[in-house]
């Protein structure tokens, strides 16, 4: 059980990121009352009251695994999925080992990113385009790792020979080929892309496929939607079926999906066709930017050495421009610029989008928190500054808000709430007395995004979706009457302000987003007021009404441009074609006999049989995976299981502990339903471990142990302002059964021994939120301790602690980081723990009976390659470290304390294996500062060494 204990404390101090909120056992709220719907492909668990949305989803993944599968592969398993309403995240992913889906059903407050598709109704044909493409990995060795391992064989067959490039690419195809929009026919989707062929740069395939901390790139969602739209405009549009059976089937051991594509395509490899298909893409678009009259702006913002975003920039009373600022090197910043010079005014917290409003100097925007023990209940409440010197202030509590506008005044706010219930309002507050006011609430088919204030009429504008349509709509806060401003679309619309009765707006009626206005009194004419190449977002009006300030796009990410606040092309009457009219990188067919229909439409509306899900301890438990314990100290095989809601999981396991020469087994069992987690568990192993002899050597002692113990665990975690905070505290107890003690070739043996232990353990840490390229939180403390306690030999116990400070370096991504760890377990004990402790680096691991290292470390980036060979590895970047470790050991039988002292330099390699594993490895050169007392000669000791990240 020691072992569950420390993976428990392993887990919390390697979580200490953004990432946490995707931490998903045992995360759902308390009292959560499940329903189930069971139908042909798929079987949902779904909140109470949310039957309408499980239903659609049902009929909408029913008629995809039906009637379009042939794009595909015939094989169509069956998996489950958790609908999840109480986090603000939107997001959804289908995974193996257990095979299931989850979504997340917040939709996204911008627009532009996914368009006029609902939500849940993209999520339904992108995520479950997941379960076809898993489902069709079944072929040849992936097969029978799934009969040899499970799920986890099936997963690590799938994912060894499978691009993530292809999964997501070829379900945005799917998104698109299958509804009236999807992202595939978005511009925003594709402008990392156009920014780059703007750019004149060129890059080798693997820089795409690996990514980079150097430069901007695009994901491998549009870079798998170019490669898969591509391939299939030229050879059809069944030909990835092929590509993935046989890479699956690992028809080749070595390369695999560049082999099936050989096979099966005219291509070479994966290389030959992504330039292939850039080449294509790059011609389009030449002639896209020559249609569209091209006329830049004038930049205004500071010139970029890296990576560099802003958004939503805003004129102040003074003249001078505010935006929301964030780089490769820096977090979020509100900065003004004046006269070319950008000032950071504050910085805002964790957030899902880039969004501020300003009036009359005041500042309002929302951020992120979570409960702090169930991830999967989060918030977004909203923030507010009287000024920019001003303390901020929490205006609401355990929300979810987003879009918030000043209203006449900064006293008053209005914002969207998006609940769990689903349905979007606009709501009013009153900075003063924080008082809210529900103004309009919608139905369940509608959708509001951003919103802003009309002061002339006392009208709220927002960007509005309704059958997977868009459009602007303005709401006369006095009558409550509705007026549409203009045409509903398929196109993308968000990130509006207000001037001189008329909506500015970004659209992406041309294929690129630019802006365009639009008048307040309903007479629904457009007018385009820039062409930029690449995009065109988040208009404002500057005071005067002569200019309008926004944010272009390029491969150094934005720049703050401004122009004249004049029509383009004002002597011709602007007009469009929806997005399935224009040409995309998708040219196969229509998969519909009517090429205008799609599955939003033709998918039926069954009613399928629905049921409170049982409310049994292992609800929807299985067993989905028996593995192979790939341990060279502890190989076996081990037996998963997990239910529905991931609340519950358990493990049988059996293997050899070559380190020990004996055989092992045991089981356990985690409830993580309770505030606790519980783990309760029982072992039995064959043991041999050192034993100290009366006259100071050592030898083996043999014995058979059996344990049976129990751990109790409490995970939480906090995300407030630019900070993370983590807290787990954990508990067991362990009772050890020992028989058969002897020492190997000796007439010693011990009488049958049952002894028990109490462990304790503490893991803490508050870290600042990092930049892409931040080596290391640039402030921030972790601490961590453990304590085994025999509690029947008092004096057989151990002590564990490590605590680090986070400290700026002199450059942006430099660490500095002072570290004290001290451990305490005397030689003596008779039954010795594992020693995982880190001692002074380049000496041999010491005999001791307690240690102490004080290290300082400052780290450093050198390069950043972006060099790949073959596949095998890639490097991205280059670091060093510069160290001195004091280290003091002593040994209580024969009286003496030694001097462990060293200092030296390490070179890290932060490098992805295969494509597809991050993993760092280093040079160490350490110069002994003191005699080494089992290796008196060392001065210079050099080594290799795997890091994990600083």
């Amino acid at each position: 059980m020691k072992k569950i204990l420390l993976l428990i404390l392993i887990s919390v101090m390697a979580t200490q990121t953004f990432a946490q909120l995707g931490v998903s056992f045992g995360q759902n709220p308390n009292g959560q009352n499940w329903q189930k719907l069971e139908s042909p492909k798929i079987d949902i668990v779904y909140p109470q009251g949310k039957e309408a949305q499980a239903q659609r989803i049902a009929n909408l993944i029913n008629y995809q695994g039906s009637e379009l599968t042939g794009t595909i592969g015939p094989i169509v398993k069956k998996p489950n999925m958790l609908i999840q309403n109480h986090t603000v995240i939107s997001n959804g992913f289908v995974g193996l080992a257990p095979f299931r889906s989850e979504f997340f059903t917040t939709s996204p407050a911008n627009s532009k990113i996914f368009g006029s598709i609902g939500w849940l109704d993209i999520l339904s044909i992108h995520e479950y385009r997941h379960v076809l493409q898993n489902s069709n990995a079944l072929n040849g060795f992936t097969n029978f790792l799934r009969y040899f391992q499970g799920e986890r064989g099936w997963s690590l067959g799938r994912l060894i020979v499978t691009p993530n490039w292809f999964m997501e690419g070829d379900a945005v195809w799917a998104e698109t080929k299958f509804s009236s929009a999807g992202r595939g026919r978005l511009p925003h989707f594709t402008k990392e892309q156009r920014a780059i062929l703007a750019s004149g740069n060129t890059y080798k395939y693997q820089k795409y496929r690996n990514g980079s901390f150097k430069t901007q790139l695009p994901s491998h969602y549009p870079t798998g939607y170019l490669i898969c739209s591509y391939l299939r405009n030229e050879e059809g549009a069944e030909v990835w079926n092929e590509i993935l059976a046989d890479a699956t089937a690992w028809k080749s051991v070595v390369w695999s999906f560049n082999n099936a594509i050989k096979r099966n395509s005219k291509y070479r490899n994966s290389d030959r066709l992504f330039y292939a298909a850039w080449d294509k893409m790059g011609k389009q678009w030449e002639e896209q930017k020559a249609e569209a009259n091209v006329q830049p702006g004038e930049v205004i913002s500071e010139e970029r050495k890296t990576a560099t975003y802003y958004t939503f920039p805003q004129e102040t009373a003074s003249g001078s421009v505010v935006a929301w600022r964030k780089s490769f090197q820096k977090t979020d910043q509100i900065i003004e610029i004046s006269n070319g010079t950008e000032k950071v005014l504050f910085a805002p917290g964790f957030n899902l989008w880039q969004y501020f409003n300003t009036k009359d100097g005041a500042f309002v925007w929302p951020e992120l928190s979570q409960d702090p023990r169930r991830n999967n209940e989060s918030y977004s409440d909203l923030y507010v500054k009287k000024s920019a010197n001003a303390p901020s202030e929490k205006l609401t509590e355990k929300g979810k808000y987003f879009s918030p506008v000043f209203g006449k005044n900064t006293d008053e706010i209005y914002a969207v709430l998006f609940g769990s219930d689903l349905i979007p309002s606009l709501r009013k507050f009153n900075v003063l007395t924080k008082e809210e006011e529900e103004v309009i609430t919608f139905t369940p088919s509608e959708f509001i995004g951003r919103i802003t204030y009309v002061e002339e009429d006392n009208s709220m504008l927002a960007v509005y979706r309704i059958n997977n349509q868009m459009t602007l709509l303005k709401i006369d806060l006095t009558s409550g009457d509705r007026t549409e401003l203009v045409p509903r679309t398929y196109h993308a619309i968000d990130e509006m302000s207000v001037s001189n009765g008329y909506v500015y707006f970004t659209g992406s009626y041309s294929g690129i987003d630019n802006i365009y206005r639009a008048p307040l009194d309903g007479s629904k004419k457009l007018d385009q007021l820039t062409s930029e190449a690449v995009g065109a977002y988040n208009p404002s009006v500057s005071n005067d009404g002569k200019t309008i300030y926004y944010v272009t796009y390029d491969d150094l990410g934005h720049q703050i441009a401004k122009r004249s606040n004049e029509v383009i092309n004002k002597n011709e009457a602007f007009s469009y074609l929806e997005p399935r009219q224009m040409v995309w990188q998708d040219e196969t067919p229509s998969l519909f006999e009517d090429k205008n229909a799609s599955i939003l439409t033709l998918a039926p509306d069954t009613e399928y049989s629905t049921a409170e899900y049982t409310k049994s301890p292992f609800r929807g438990g299985r067993v989905h995976s028996w593995s192979i314990i790939p341990s060279p100290v502890t190989p076996g095989l081990a037996l998963q299981m997990n239910n529905y809601t991931n609340d519950i999981s358990g493990e049988l396991s059996g293997g050899y502990n070559t380190n020990e020469k004996g055989a092992f087994f045991g089981a356990s069992v985690s409830y993580a339903r309770l505030f606790p987690v519980i783990t309760l568990g029982v072992e039995h192993n064959f043991r041999s471990a050192d034993y100290l002899m009366p006259a100071d050597t050592l030898a083996d002692l043999n014995y058979a142990e059996t344990v049976l113990g129990g751990a109790v665990s409490i995970p939480l975690n906090w995300i407030k302002g630019n900070y993370t905070t983590s807290l787990t505290p954990a508990v067991g107890y362990d009772y050890h059964i020992t028989n058969n003690l002897e020492v190997d070739e000796t007439n010693i043996t011990f009488e049958d021994t049952n002894y028990s232990t109490l462990e304790g353990g503490l893991a803490f840490s508050f870290l600042r939120r990092t930049a892409e390229q931040n080596l290391a939180p640039r402030l921030g403390i972790s601490l961590s301790a453990s304590i085994i306690e025999n509690l029947t030999e008092s004096s057989n116990n151990k002590f564990v602690g490590i605590g680090k400070i986070y400290l700026p370096g002199v450059g942006m991504n430099h660490t500095l980081q002072l570290t004290g760890a001290y451990q305490y377990e005397p030689l003596d004990n008779i039954f010795q723990e594992v020693d995982a402790f880190q001692y002074s680096r380049g000496y041999t691991t010491p005999i001791n009976d307690d240690f102490l290292r004080l290290s300082v470390d400052y780290g450093f980036p050198l390069l950043y390659p972006d060099l790949g060979f073959f596949g095998i590895t890639y490097f991205k970047r280059i670091r060093a470290n510069l160290f001195y470790d004091l280290g003091k050991g002593s040994y209580d039988q024969a009286d003496v304390e030694i001097d462990y002292n060293s200092t030296g330099f390490e070179i890290i390699f932060d490098n992805t294996m295969l494509n597809l594993i991050p993993i760092s490895f280093g040079f160490r050169g350490s110069y002994l500062l003191d005699t080494d007392p089992q290796d008196t000669d060392a001065e210079f000791v050099t080594g290799i060494f795997i890091s994990g990240n600083f």
